[in-house]
């Protein structure tokens, strides 16, 4: 039988293995006089435990009454008046038999299982302690980790010279054990020696593993039974040597299967190099602290003779053996509340890189022919547009100086002419989504249209070299190449590209809007006759159809243009378009498997809320179909300089959600008319930051009842109420509706007065004296 002891504040545990019930008060006593003693700064205060005669004794009321801890019973048949102990049980026992499965050894030593099972758990994350453990929160350190080991796992452990018989020379040095689980009163392990069958300990560093093996059952239970019982089992030389069993599928699929001869001998036969073979250094503590809350099980015995009383400091039971009365258990999901939390290794399999990031990496690929023609392709349109031409490395001077990876690499590009001059303006998603709505109200046509190899029609006014591309030398190495156009990886690339498109339009007749630099308008009298989107290198064209082949026409005479007809998938969205009904729909269920895939995802469970998300994954999302993910995103990036363990387990979650509502999208509804009504509603929660205590506000602006840009941000002044958090949050949200209302003026779209819209009265009613103190930090 067990007793045992859970700690209701940290829900750390102790478990004691008793031969009989009476043994229950010493160890009660024991525990509570080494936390007075180790942990004086925590005191037990109460006592709970069920009414078993174990924990009425004299003594130990004596001992509680002397120390002031309350003594707490449950009521006849009401465990769950007990129920942190009782859980615990729950917890425990279900991993123990596990174990004992997964190892194949028998039940007889369920008791070391037990110990095993409880000293992991007490290391493992909890959910009620806001995913830190147990012993973090007892001890205040990180639990070690480095130590814990695969139970009843093979082991070879180092005879010490001093131990050895003198007449035995030849026997082993390291003979072979089975790992029991970690020694409470010595800093290393407890082993089984296979030929005496007794418990052994032994430092770490004199201990070598073989985590995927242990000892068949049979062996094991033959063993235990010429010790303990009145049997004689002839035992095999050498045990047989089989693999432990492990929850992943393909692992166990690899590795199914009796274990080859040659290994099995390897096992046996290990010798020892070196003294100090690498191993851990730390030994789990032995568990001592805080209240406690105890709980006796009581397991029938089987009857069979009872085991020699030695002090081996081996724990064996006998397993009980009770007939089935009760009615099958459903079946249980497996818990998964842990799946978000990183361990500190896990076994991968078949994880090619799918695009290789360097020519080494596209050679060693099994895709190697399909990314040669690749090459060539790309290697022609370069020779096409003149990107540059060879010379001599003699003559370009100072060429030693620039490597091909200070002109390519940007971050290692050397400082030069026109070095900064990297700024290249792209539309924002928002300026996007109202001239889709712009043109669709008109019926106008949205075409897609895709610059080929957009960076190399730039000029470039610095002088740059760089060598040869691996696998394209001409005239061998003694060539370098003088770059005449831009070319992927300058700094300078994006800034030159962006002027020489802008420089394209003007002549066409485009005028660039103030509101967004990515988009341009094409007007005839005042009015607007087309629109042009630009992101880098992708252009939507919207306007009659005829006037927006005739504008493609020019363009193609400058630039090499793929035609790829009406937006469907833009940047990453997908953009679905119902005419007839005059409905838009913005979704990412293409991009979201590419998030889930990146990070190793795309089989996880979905879930129905998000709380946090990598921000740099996020960001992207947010701004481009999905504001309901906007404040989880806001929240984890306060942390991106101390980002550990818990804000990774929050992302997950919010990459499961992303997985349970990729089919969701951002819908449109495009009314009759050419006019449009703009309206803001914003929102505030006072002093929501635990830290600086600022508040956080939200805005959602929209054209019609459409949404057409959204926000969660900290506000960047602390106020003292409510309403003027609310009132600031109306000052922030002001600037963002007036850049709609002046965007709809640029395109002469007409519109009302627009419209801010809040829920708080005295926000919306602020007197002049409260104003006044808001005046300089708010209305800026």
């Amino acid at each position: 039988m067990f007793m045992f002891i859970v700690d209701g504040a940290t829900r750390y545990k102790w478990v004691y293995l008793l031969e009989k019930k009476s043994q229950a008060t010493w160890f009660i006593l024991k525990l509570l006089r080494e936390l007075e003693t180790h942990h004086k700064d925590h005191k037990v205060l109460h006592l709970r435990s069920d009414q078993g005669g174990e924990f009425s004794s004299n003594e130990l009321h004596e001992y509680c009454a002397e120390h002031g801890i309350v003594q707490q019973f449950a009521n006849a048949y009401s465990p769950q008046e007990n129920g942190i102990a009782e859980r615990a049980n729950g917890i425990v026992l279900p991993r123990v038999r596990a174990l004992l499965t997964a190892s194949h050894l028998p039940n007889m030593i369920w008791g070391e299982a037990l110990l095993h099972m409880v000293t992991t758990l007490k290391r493992l994350p909890t959910k009620m302690l806001g995913t830190a453990s147990s012993y973090e929160k007892l001890y205040r350190r990180n639990p070690p980790l480095r130590t814990l080991r695969t139970w009843v796992c093979i082991a070879h452990v180092r005879v010490p010279p001093e131990t050895r018989q003198r007449k035995e020379k030849l026997e082993p040095r390291a003979p072979m054990c089975l790992l029991l689980g970690y020694s409470n009163s010595t800093k290393g392990y407890k082993f089984l020696d296979r030929l005496t069958c007794r418990a052994t300990t032994a430092q770490c560093e004199n201990c070598r593993f073989h985590e995927e093996f242990t000892v068949d059952r049979a062996y094991v239970k033959q063993l235990l039974e010429n010790r303990y019982l009145d049997t004689l089992h002839v035992l095999p030389e050498k045990p047989p040597v089989v693999r432990i069993k492990t929850s992943i599928d393909t692992y166990v699929a690899e590795r199914s299967g009796p274990v080859p001869t040659s290994m099995a001998e390897e096992l046996q036969e290990v010798e020892w190099v070196g003294e100090n073979p690498a191993g851990p250094q730390d030994v789990p503590e032995k568990a001592l602290t805080l209240t406690p809350v105890k709980v006796t099980k009581r397991r029938k015995r089987k009857a069979r003779k009872k085991p020699v009383k030695e002090d081996t400091g081996f724990a064996i039971q006998t397993p009980p053996v009770e007939p089935c009365t009760k009615r099958p258990r459903r079946t249980q999901k497996a818990n998964v509340r842990l799946s978000d939390y990183v361990v500190d290794q896990v076994m991968t399999h078949g994880m090619d890189v799918d695009i290789p990031s360097t020519y080494k990496q596209a050679r060693a690929s099994k895709f190697w022919p399909q990314w040669r023609a690749a090459m060539i392709a790309e290697q022609a349109s370069l020779k096409k547009h003149e990107t540059w031409r060879l010379l001599p490395r003699k003559k370009a001077k100072g060429v030693k100086r620039f490597k091909a990876r200070l002109v390519i690499h940007g971050l290692k590009q050397q400082f030069g002419i026109n070095y900064t001059e990297t700024y290249a303006p792209v539309i924002r998603f928002e300026t996007i989504r109202a001239a889709i709505y712009f043109a669709l109200q008109r019926g106008w046509e949205i075409l897609q249209y895709d610059v080929k190899t957009a960076f190399l029609y730039g000029d470039l006014d610095e002088l740059i070299f760089m060598d040869q591309p691996p696998g394209f030398q001409v005239d061998g190495p003694s060539a370098v190449c003088e770059l005449l156009k831009s070319l992927y990886g300058l700094k300078q690339a994006s800034n030159v590209w962006n002027r020489t498109l802008h420089a394209k339009l003007v002549t066409l007749g485009f005028e660039r809007t103030d509101s967004d630099y990515g988009l341009y308008v094409l007007k005839e009298n005042g009015e607007v006759k087309l629109l042009l989107t630009v992101y880098v290198d992708d252009l939507l064209l919207m306007g009659t159809r005829d006037l927006c082949a005739k504008i493609a026409a020019a363009l193609q005479e400058t630039f090499e243009l793929t035609t790829m007809g009406t937006v469907k998938y833009l940047l990453g969205i997908e953009i679905l378009i119902d005419r007839p009904n005059r409905h838009i729909v913005y979704c990412q269920k293409r991009y979201v498997p590419e998030v889930l895939k990146r990070f190793h995802m795309s089989d996880c469970n979905g879930c129905a809320t998000p709380e946090a998300t990598t921000p740099s994954t996020a960001v992207y999302l947010v701004n481009a179909s999905w504001p309901d993910i906007a404040h989880a995103t806001r929240h984890l990036g306060k942390f991106l300089a101390t980002y550990d363990h818990t804000h990774y387990a929050q992302a997950k979650r919010v990459v499961r959600y992303l997985k349970a509502t990729c089919d969701y999208g951002l819908v449109m509804d495009v009314p009759d008319g050419t006019a449009a009504n703009v309206r803001c509603y914003l929102d505030a929660d006072y002093a929501n930051d635990s830290v600086d205590r600022r508040s956080i506000r939200g805005y959602v602006n929209m054209l019609d009842g459409n949404v057409m840009s959204y926000a969660s941000r900290k506000q960047e002044i602390n106020v003292l109420s409510t309403c003027e958090a609310k009132y600031a949050a109306m000052s922030e949200a002001t600037k963002y509706v007036l850049w709609l209302a002046g965007l709809c003026e640029e395109l002469a779209w007409k519109h009302p007065v627009p419209l801010l819209l809040g829920d708080n009265e005295g926000a919306i009613s602020f007197d002049h004296q409260a104003r006044q103190a808001l005046q300089v930090q708010a209305h800026r």
